[in-house]
């Protein structure tokens, strides 16, 4: 595991603004409207808040945080999604070799199973097993999407220490 002395996280809020009030935009409306091509049934099995942000280490990490109302069609639907996931994602995510990735590394590209901080998860990786991007549930009623392993681990310690906190 990589050490890192200057890291920053960042939260991106989504908001919509109506009769000059701003909200906070559900996953939902979020992804219905953007070009991604999320399954139908993911959609409708996610529930009311996401957060969105960047880990930035040596260069600018994404990830999503998403709170799942109905977790057994919310798994069947990220199953189905990784199909066209990588293309989704294509233009927020960069390999470890600070490169961006492209469709014609998809053939060599198939997501395993891993666990990674003591979580299962998804990681899709190309044919040199480097890491693309990677996802998690990481209980019944949230899903972390994380462009490779440190920034899913650093989110993952955050998000655990918020809840204990609670």
């Amino acid at each position: 595991m990589q050490s890192y002395t200057n890291f920053k996280l960042f939260g991106i809020a989504i908001t919509q603004s109506a009769s000059g009030e701003k909200k906070k935009v559900s996953p939902k409306t979020f992804f219905e409207y953007s070009t991604l091509s999320i399954p139908a049934r993911l959609l409708r099995a996610m529930g009311d808040d996401m957060f969105s942000g960047i880990y930035i280490r040596n260069d600018v990490h994404p990830f999503f945080i998403v709170k799942i109302e109905d977790f057994d069609i919310a798994y069947e639907s990220m199953l189905v999604w990784e199909k066209t996931m990588f293309q989704d994602f294509e233009s927020f995510i960069r390999t470890q070799k600070g490169t961006e990735p492209t469709a014609a590394a998809l053939p060599q590209a198939t997501f395993v199973d891993a666990v990674v901080g003591n979580k299962d998860t998804r990681i899709l990786k190309d044919s040199e097993s480097n890491t693309i991007m990677m996802y998690s549930f990481i209980d019944s009623k949230t899903l972390i999407i994380a462009d490779d392993e440190d920034t899913f681990k650093e989110i993952l310690t955050r998000y655990q220490s918020s809840q204990s906190i609670r």
